[in-house]
């Protein structure tokens, strides 16, 4: 994977180059920024109406010209990525220092113009 790459080759010159940046690929995993702010590398997929994803695999760009992405691996990148949110772990060690505020930014809420859209 490319960036798993490039994120142990940066890691790597970090190590003679202390003042280049860090970065972190947050894919499927948590990074802690202080004691108090957790960053968990997780998307929340929207739903998608079992009754719309013929269409919908037909009309988003990203079935056809993103390597191996379908209508079943994006159902199966969602159901792991809510599985590693909740993982008790996270929550654990999130909820285990009172003063760190949870919040989750998520594109699960449908906004009412939406309501009506096939896709």
């Amino acid at each position: 994977m490319r960036l798993s790459n490039f994120a142990a080759h940066t890691q790597k010159r970090r190590e003679g180059e202390p003042t280049l940046g860090e970065f972190i690929f947050l894919d499927k995993t948590r990074y802690d920024l202080s004691d108090t702010v957790t960053i968990l590398g997780c998307t929340f997929w929207s739903n998608l109406d079992p009754t719309a994803e013929t269409k919908i695999a037909m009309s988003i760009n990203e079935f056809y010209i993103v390597k191996d992405w379908s209508i079943e691996s994006y159902k199966k990148s969602d159901t792991e990525d809510i599985q590693m949110a909740l993982r008790p772990m996270h929550f654990h060690q999130i909820q285990r220092t009172t003063q760190k505020n949870n919040s989750i930014y998520s594109p699960r809420p449908i906004l009412p113009k939406h309501n009506l859209s096939r896709i």
